[in-house]
């Protein structure tokens, strides 16, 4: 019965989740129906005994990275830190700015625009930090003054300062630091995300856990076909938690005597 409640809540929050965010965007198309698909999948997925999934996490980070911050890995950290928060937010405004001036005050474009603007700049943010302070030559460290030294103009937190006088005297120059760090930073990125997944996919994956993704994205496609918002993220979650229930307890288990791992 436990097995079986997990699976229902699993599905069940996968199942509304999904009928909610197709309902959201490009609805109703052929995109909002695979958007509902994947987002129910994913999230019914990694629902299914969460408590496993925290626990997994910090075991994938080290099994990616094979060591852990240490002090000085810290206060290079947090030499870096203000800089990139300076870095992320000037950029996100110009971006704003900019679409603003091109969407002639189209609000509903603008508002958007900036929610996926923002969202970029903090993935952005998340990462930019490690990028500085990557080890230098044979694997040394570069020392905070070199840090402090290489984002020296992201310290300074007055935009006026920086639309106004150093993007039209350094435009050029600029833009060769980030063109030059840019395919650096995404293998990085790249080589420790497809790391990182696939060591964490080995921790939590069960028959369970993709039985939960099936269903949950069913149960989204099924809560798609309401064209009500509140409605269709009731039946998507009531259609995901049911079939994979019944799928665990006549299919699973009695028709194919299969016991799954449990993990």
């Amino acid at each position: 019965m436990e097995t079986s409640r997990n699976i229902f809540i699993a599905c069940a929050i996968g199942g509304g989740v999904g009928a909610f965010l197709a309902h959201q965007f490009w609805y109703p198309s052929l995109w909002s129906t695979l958007l509902g698909f994947i987002a129910g999948g994913l999230v019914s997925y990694l629902d299914y005994e969460f408590k496993t999934v925290l626990r997994a996490i910090p075991v994938a980070w080290n099994r990616t990275t094979g060591w852990r911050p240490d002090k000085e890995w810290w206060r290079l950290y947090f030499t870096a830190l203000p800089a990139s928060i300076s870095m992320t937010a000037n950029l996100c405004i110009i971006m704003m700015l900019l679409f603003f001036v091109v969407s002639n005050g189209d609000r509903d474009a603008f508002f958007e625009f900036t929610c996926i603007i923002w969202a970029i700049g903090i993935a952005y943010f998340a990462g930019i930090n490690c990028l500085f302070i990557l080890p230098h030559g044979e694997g040394k460290r570069p020392t905070p003054a070199k840090v402090r030294s290489d984002l020296a103009i992201f310290y300074k937190f007055n935009p006026f300062y920086l639309y106004l006088w150093f993007i039209p005297k350094h435009a050029l120059k600029g833009a060769w630091w980030v063109i030059k760090r840019i395919p650096k930073a995404v293998a990085v990125t790249l080589t420790f995300v497809v790391k990182f997944t696939k060591n964490f996919l080995r921790i939590i994956h069960s028959e369970l856990r993709l039985l939960c993704l099936i269903y949950g994205g069913i149960g989204a496609i099924a809560g798609t076909l309401i064209a009500d918002t509140l409605t269709g993220t009731f039946v998507g979650a009531l259609a995901g938690g049911v079939l994979g229930v019944i799928s665990f307890e006549a299919i699973f288990k009695r028709i194919l005597h299969l016991v799954p791992s449990a993990r």
